[in-house]
Order: structure tokens, then sequence, then C-alpha cells
């Protein structure tokens, strides 16, 4: 697992586990865990406040 960003001072990290199973996607942590398909970029319910902020941090992940 690598946290590649966190956000909102710390409290939520973006994590990407390079051996789980499954489409392409990333999790959300931050006292729950949010999927996020990158294909899609559908998310699971408990996302929805963050959404926007770590749907335009996203393509960065692409890029490096």
């Amino acid at each position: 697992m690598t946290t590649k960003q966190r956000f909102r001072n710390n409290k939520f990290r973006l994590e990407v586990r390079e051996r789980d199973h499954g489409t392409a996607h990333v999790h959300l942590r931050g006292g729950f865990d949010v999927i996020i398909e990158l294909e899609t970029l559908a998310t699971t319910a408990n996302g929805a406040r963050l959404r926007a902020e770590v749907l335009a941090w996203l393509p960065r992940i692409a890029t490096n």
C-alpha cells in the first residue's frame, strides 16, 4: 500500500494498493474506506463529501 496524497490537513489519504484485485482503483481512507474506480471515477457513497477534491488530484497519478 502506498499513500499518494493526503487531504484536509492529513485527515484523509489516497492509497494505491499494488496487490489489490479487480479493476484499477484507489482507496480514500480516513475513518472509512472509499473505493474510487479509475476508469469510471465512480465512488462509494461514503466519499461524496471529498469527491471533487480527490477527483481534481487524480490525474497526477497517471503522470507520476
